[in-house]
């Protein structure tokens, strides 16, 4: 366990026990290379540095952040990890929730959404269908929302969203879909304020819960929390300094 102050070649640590270890990801920047090993990406500066200092021989990451997307990564340094976290993830023993700001304002307080995706593998985008065709795949997720507020002139809003399933860009490619495009990600229509300079886009893995397995035994279930905070995000700071109390918990 850490305390969220300690770092791995300046990446700040969210957690870490024998079998995982949770960083907080910046905004663009790479989760791990197009190819095994490649350098630059979060995955190979981590490997580098904990094969310097004997602390891990092994190290696959459990999920996908995209390019511009911040917050909770999670890696697995064992492959008995790599597998319960795998299986986890697969019978929905896991929960990931997300933290972004759209253009425009849900009519419901709360809802769940289900649709279906299709990726467009030569544009690299994934697009909201009406229903099943061939490629298209089934998608859920839940959102609330935390805050409102206006940037230049126009209605935003800060969405706490979970994934049921975990599609290529389903966040971004969902909200779009629905008319809620994500502030700052231009691939899905959400354009940048104008007062903003920040890297990545507006989206942020905030929560990720696992069932934590020792050795043969399932422990209690383990919570990693990251809040962003500065450039885009300031527009909810009083939101986000609410979700960081919350997220302090008593030693």
């Amino acid at each position: 366990m850490t305390d969220g102050e300690d770092q791995i070649a300046g990446i700040r640590i969210l957690y870490e026990d024998r079998g995982v270890l949770a960083v907080e990801k910046q905004p663009a920047t790479m989760a791990q290379g197009s190819r095994s090993g490649e350098e630059g990406s979060l995955l190979s500066l981590l490997a580098s540095e904990m094969k310097k200092d004997g602390s891990a021989s092994f190290l696959t990451p459990v999920h996908r952040l995209d390019y511009g997307v911040g917050g909770v990564m999670l890696f697995a340094k064992t492959r008995q990890s790599a597998a319960a976290l795998s299986n986890a993830m697969q019978s929905g023993e896991t929960e990931k929730e997300y933290l972004c700001m759209v253009w425009g304002c849900p009519e419901e307080a709360k809802s769940e959404w289900e649709d279906y995706l299709y990726h467009d593998s030569g544009q690299n985008k994934t697009f909201l269908v009406t229903g099943p065709r061939k490629g298209a795949k089934a998608a859920k997720l839940s959102y609330r929302i935390l805050g409102t507020s206006e940037a230049d002139g126009r209605p935003v809003a800060l969405l706490g969203v979970r994934l049921f399933t975990g599609r290529t860009h389903q966040i971004r490619a969902q909200l779009s879909g629905h008319g809620y495009p994500i502030l700052c990600d231009g691939k899905y229509g959400g354009r940048r304020p104008l007062a903003c300079r920040s890297a990545g886009i507006a989206l942020w893995s905030y929560r990720f819960s696992f069932p934590a397995v020792r050795g043969k035994e399932q422990a209690a279930r383990e919570e990693v929390v990251s809040v962003p905070g500065g450039g885009v995000w300031d527009l909810f700071s009083e939101n986000l300094f609410e979700l960081r109390k919350a997220a302090i918990r008593p030693s």
